[in-house]
């Protein structure tokens, strides 16, 4: 029979594997599939691709501002049924907001737009919810509608 030698003779190694923390980018694309398939009808999701990956520098820049672009909007743009906007920019566990995006969150909130930030899906899971964005599950719609 097998015996364990004894804690004193033996250094026991217990590795802890963690999951790898998710990029924003895979934080971003989560919240999007996840907000177009549980938003109520008529919300709008929508990112503006705002020249975070622009290859032409400067110069390229400048075309896109011409056009509208403007620096530190947020990631996602959602258009809810209720005719108002909403706001979110999604960052990594780390990330840090840049002083344009610090800037443009302060516009947002003069025109009174909400505007939040989500680390994770389930950040955007509860401000969504919060907004009215998401659908809810049958057991919850019931208890709304009894008034509960």
């Amino acid at each position: 029979m097998f015996q364990a030698p004894a804690l004193s003779s033996v250094t026991w190694f217990v590795s802890v594997i963690k999951a790898p923390t998710p990029t924003e980018a895979q934080i971003h694309q989560s919240i999007v599939e996840w907000l177009r398939a549980a938003a109520v009808p008529g919300v709008i999701v929508l990112h503006v691709p705002n020249g975070s990956t622009l290859k032409g520098g400067a110069r390229e820049w400048q075309h896109f501002e011409r056009l509208g672009a403007v620096a530190g909007v947020p990631d996602l743009l959602i258009l809810g049924p209720d005719g108002r906007a909403r706001a979110i920019e999604v960052k990594a566990a780390q990330g840090a907001l840049s002083a344009s995006q610090k800037d443009f969150a302060a516009s947002l909130r003069k025109a009174n737009v909400p505007w939040y930030v989500c680390r994770s899906l389930d950040d955007a899971r509860k401000i969504c919810t919060q907004w009215g964005l998401v659908r809810l599950p049958a057991s919850l719609t019931a208890l709304t509608r009894a008034g509960r």
